[in-house]
């Protein structure tokens, strides 16, 4: 199947790009797959990712029973000499879960995020093999998705490089080989103007230079 490599989708696309995610799904498990349209989802599914789509926020939500887990455990665990306990039961759920919003992070070309369960304009059944899997989608009329306290928890732990841009100068190659110590270069923003505060590369607020605790610091004034 030829995938979409832009960013941005059409809505009428979503079919194709839900039959993607259920083709890698049943090739992944090896389970064969037939996709439909249905009305049984339930409106509280278990698992729930998004994706910025033509502006709309579109979330794909993910439900399996507790009847189709254990069915799925069998074909994907054919060792098990008994009935799958909970440990198969929840390595199923995962293996089908990570496949599937993986094949669809493949299709639409871009990273799912992980967002609070919503209703759904839409629902499909996929029957793999004797087990069944549910998939909502919802389009949300909003800029971003608004990220889940688990996402943010996990996100609130990364470093970011941020640095203090006092200015900049364009200065020929001979006025800088002519440099010692004691040397100047005139920067182009003018005594009195806030400086930039740079994260990863981007500049994100402005403020002014103050001292703490005999170390330079940086007392915001305005956000970017």
């Amino acid at each position: 199947m030829d995938l979409m490599t832009t960013r941005t989708l059409a809505r009428q696309d979503l079919d194709t790009i839900l039959q993607f995610g259920v083709d890698s799904l049943a090739e992944l498990i090896a389970i064969p797959a037939n996709l439909a349209p249905s009305e049984s989802m339930a409106r509280d599914p278990q698992t729930t990712m998004a994706a910025v789509i033509e502006g709309d926020t579109t979330v794909f939500g993910l439900a399996i029973g507790d009847d189709s887990l254990i069915a799925l455990a069998r074909g994907l665990l054919p060792d098990l000499e008994s009935e799958p306990d909970a440990a198969a039961i929840e390595s199923t759920r995962a293996t089908i879960t990570s496949g599937f919003f993986t094949a669809i992070e493949e299709a639409i070309g871009q990273p799912l995020i992980e967002v609070e369960p919503e209703a759904f304009d839409a629902t499909w059944r996929v029957t793999l093999g004797d087990g069944a899997v549910d998939i909502g989608v919802a389009s949300i009329p909003v800029g971003e998705p608004e990220v889940s306290q688990a996402t943010a928890d996990r996100l609130s732990s990364v470093r970011l490089d941020v640095s203090v841009e006092l200015g900049r100068a364009k200065v020929p190659v001979k006025e800088l080989l002519a440099l010692d110590e004691g040397g100047v270069i005139r920067l182009g923003r003018p005594v009195g103007e806030p400086v930039d505060l740079v994260v990863n590369g981007t500049v994100t607020a402005r403020g002014e230079i103050v001292v703490v605790d005999g170390r330079l610091g940086l007392r915001i004034t305005s956000l970017v």
